[in-house]
């Protein structure tokens, strides 16, 4: 309905025209509660979450009022049934003679109580990181038993785990400073643990910061950003004088950062990079793993775009190995950008028989859409390669029959 293509003949008859049309904004946005921030934040809950989140609303140590509860049953109805929330049936449920404005406090409610039982799921998700806290609960609370074996606890956790990342050198060092923070109050002529806790502090400290300097070269040279990092130019120096190049978390975003910025020496800082990559990439979680490797072929295929002699081994390597460790996947799909410069590389250093077998055994992991059309390209450029023009030409009819004309 186009309320303004009315001709109005006079200002009456405009102010009617208007108030209808605030009248009909109101009752088209009154069942408008999908686009709450209660609701998108509702709707991302998995199922097992949303049960979770359920017992937490009715937890009376979070919330003791039942219009909260009342309004995730709702929600967590119409989340089940696959249907959107509206409301006036919100309302409804909740009681419809208290009006909108009750509605809106249930909901700002609600959406409060979400939020922290998000942030207590993100809180306590890591139990070593939870043990350290609760190690500072007993500390404050001068129970020295309690303390120490929780943070014995905590300090194993740690050890324990296989990654030696810079969260694992800052989780040891908020362990370390509780000990110290402990001793200080218990002990009076020991020597501290003081030592031990700045170097774990500026181990973190240091492999982070490379790796965001990484991160940066990167971007910058995509999308022509300026970045400037204090302290930078004194990391570097400090991690080449001292024994940090050895400890992996740091020796790679150092080669890192050196073969994207050091172009003479670029070489011999990517193949120090390869080397601890192949000899440490299981000390390092897969999500940042994955940056890493991303990292280096982004710079791969940048040499190859030069015409640089050497990369296009070096970068199918790197997707070698990617693709061994399911690195390349996201969402459990593989990007048909990243399918189609693995084709384009092998092909060029002649690995026919091992890119066809990547196209035939990966090819599910692409979108479907894409699926086929890239799959036949790709097995067309292999036996044209093959100088199989027969079968070259078989994968271009199949892509005729695809609509790729």
């Amino acid at each position: 309905m186009n309320l303004f293509a009315t001709n109005c003949t006079n200002l009456h008859e405009l102010g009617s025209l208007l108030v209808k049309f605030v009248q009909l904004v109101a009752t088209r946005n009154n069942d408008a509660m999908e686009k709450t921030l209660l609701w998108e934040a509702f709707a991302s809950l998995t199922a097992a979450e949303a049960r979770e989140f359920g017992k937490f609303v009715r937890s009376p140590f979070f919330n003791a009022r039942q219009q909260p509860v009342l309004l995730f049953d709702y929600l967590d109805a119409c989340r089940r049934a696959g249907r959107l929330p509206k409301d006036a049936e919100a309302a409804a449920v909740l009681n419809k003679t208290e009006g909108g404005v009750k509605t809106r406090q249930t909901n700002s409610a609600l959406l409060a109580l979400l939020e922290k039982y998000l942030a207590y799921s993100e809180k306590f998700q890591d139990e070593g990181r939870a043990k350290i806290r609760l190690a500072a609960a007993y500390r404050k609370r001068n129970l020295g038993k309690h303390f120490n074996i929780t943070l014995r606890e905590a300090r194993q956790n740690r050890e324990q785990q296989p990654w030696r990342h810079a969260d694992y050198f800052h989780d040891l060092n908020l362990v370390e400073w509780e000990r110290y923070q402990f001793d200080t109050l218990t002990l009076r002529t020991e020597v501290f643990n003081l030592q031990a806790t700045s170097d774990l502090m500026d181990t973190a400290f240091i492999a982070r910061k490379l790796r965001l300097a990484c991160a940066a070269v990167s971007h910058q040279t995509v999308f022509k950003a300026d970045y400037h990092f204090g302290l930078l130019n004194e990391i570097l120096v400090h991690v080449e004088s001292g024994n940090l190049l050895e400890t992996p978390a740091v020796g790679l975003y150092y080669y890192c950062y050196k073969f994207q910025t050091d172009l003479s020496a670029a070489e011999r800082h990517f193949e120090r990079f390869r080397a601890i990559l192949d000899a440490h990439a299981e000390v390092f979680p897969p999500n940042e793993l994955r940056t890493l490797y991303l990292l280096a072929i982004n710079f791969g295929i940048k040499k190859i775009n030069q015409s640089a002699e050497g990369w296009l081994r070096a970068t199918l390597d790197l997707y070698q190995g990617a693709l061994s460790r399911n690195l390349l996947l996201e969402n459990g799909q593989i990007s048909r950008f990243a399918f189609n410069n693995i084709i384009a590389i092998a092909l060029r250093i002649g690995e026919l028989d091992w890119v066809e077998r990547f196209i035939l055994e990966h090819k599910n992991l692409l979108e479907r859409q894409w699926r086929e059309i890239t799959a036949s390209l790709g097995l067309a450029r292999v036996a044209y390669a093959r100088r199989d023009f027969k079968t070259a030409l078989l994968n271009l009819q199949t892509l005729r029959l695809q609509g790729l004309d």
